[in-house]
């Protein structure tokens, strides 16, 4: 629900690289961040780049939520397996990668959907349990 997640900005750069902190992906010469800044700054980082090649979870997700080719680099972890929306994989080559990468139009509005439809699940529920005040 982050309105963060509606940031446009004008391309900057056509690729961005996000690494995750504890993983420092070293193999491209292009401008770089990492998960380490502020949620605002990684993502005002997404909004001016046309792709992000990460490695960091929450960058890959918020990439995809922005409307962002997205490039998954040596994933790390079994929780990269759990978003619904599968980033391409490096597989050596970058460019190859870059196009067979797709941006996901709707992602965000279901995303927030889904959130609005657990608020008001949630909200029904707590109308019919009695709290003993």
């Amino acid at each position: 629900m982050n309105p963060l997640l509606d940031i446009s900005l004008p391309a900057e750069r056509r690729i961005g690289i996000i690494e995750h902190l504890d993983f420092p992906i070293l193999d491209f010469d292009l401008p770089k961040i990492s998960n380490a800044h502020s949620p605002m700054s990684i993502m005002r980082f997404i909004a001016s780049s046309e792709v992000i090649v990460t490695n960091s979870y929450h960058s890959l997700y918020w990439a995809t939520l922005m409307k962002k080719k997205t490039v998954l680099y040596k994933p790390f972890s079994s929780k990269f397996k759990n978003l619904k929306i599968q980033s391409v994989i490096f597989d050596g080559n970058l460019d190859d990668a870059v196009a067979a990468s797709k941006i996901h139009e709707s992602y965000l509005s279901e995303c927030r959907k889904l959130n609005v439809d657990f608020a008001h699940k949630l909200l029904r529920i707590m109308k019919k349990i009695d709290f003993g005040d």
